[in-house]
């Protein structure tokens, strides 16, 4: 009986706990000249091309890997980019020298980003736009 009421305690005060916020990011901002150079520079190893829209993109900034700074959300804009599904969008994690030049992949998406609270091989969890879906990070890629 004695185990049963602390049990019965110890649900009540994590059902009342309030749960950790989820961030939601809207790529909705110019981008810096450095975050504009680092974009730049993902696009063309990446896609081994030199696309003339590259101008078109919005970013915002989240903490995708908790190492105290900010990743950058790209989302492209423009016809080249953007398809009935959404547009374009990848990450780029901030390193102590900038940021990386290998772009972590998103599927296409419209409007916002939710980070989530659970993380997977060191970072969060994602959802785009109003989707239930959770895309996992599997040490490689969002899955």
């Amino acid at each position: 009986m004695k185990t049963f009421r602390m049990a019965a305690a110890f649900l009540a005060v994590w059902v009342c706990l309030p749960a950790a916020a989820e961030t939601v990011v809207a790529p909705d901002k110019v981008p810096t000249p450095a975050q504009k150079k680092a974009v730049e520079k993902v696009i063309e190893q990446a896609l081994d091309t030199d696309m003339p829209s590259v101008e078109d993109f919005l970013v915002g900034t989240v903490e995708l890997n908790d190492d105290g700074r900010p990743d950058l959300i790209i989302h492209m804009q423009g016809i080249e980019w953007c398809g009935s599904s959404g547009c374009a969008a990848f990450a780029i994690l901030a390193t102590t020298q900038g940021f990386s030049s290998k772009p972590i992949e998103f599927p296409n998406f419209g409007e916002r980003v939710t980070v989530r609270d659970a993380v997977h091989k060191g970072m969060h969890d994602l959802s785009f736009d109003d989707s239930r879906h959770v895309f996992v990070w599997t040490g490689k890629q969002y899955d």
